[in-house]
């Protein structure tokens, strides 16, 4: 986890087929405190870091499909 990620990795990392589906799943409280905004965006490995610590780690690509 090296590498910046947009919102488009993010929520297909977690097998949600859409950006509004992945917003409800997750708590306001940790969307706000990754700085989850509207449009574009890029996270920061220690965004993420908060991120699988609050909702746990990303599906793997075998698990999506």
């Amino acid at each position: 986890m090296n590498s910046f990620w947009s919102k488009t990795d993010i929520v297909e990392s977690y097998g949600c087929k859409q950006l509004k589906q992945f917003e409800r799943r997750v708590p306001k409280e940790v969307l706000e405190k990754i700085g989850w905004k509207k449009g574009n965006q890029f996270f920061t490995p220690n965004q993420l870091r908060i991120l699988f610590e609050a909702i746990g780690k990303p599906l793997e690509k075998a698990e999506i499909r």
